[in-house]
């Protein structure tokens, strides 16, 4: 029984990780060519 409470608490510890992403505005001229080598979301200035 000890082993099964051990077991259920890892698994609701680990579940509880939380990931925070920095995002970090690019400034861009309009004759500045940008290479992406990763998925963005762009938010384009023309829509």
């Amino acid at each position: 029984m000890r082993l099964i409470l051990m077991i259920l608490s890892l698994f609701l510890l680990s579940s509880c990780v939380v990931h925070y992403l920095e995002v970090a505005p690019v400034a861009v001229t309009g004759d500045t060519p940008i290479e992406v080598n990763s998925p963005v979301k762009a938010h384009l200035v023309d829509g």
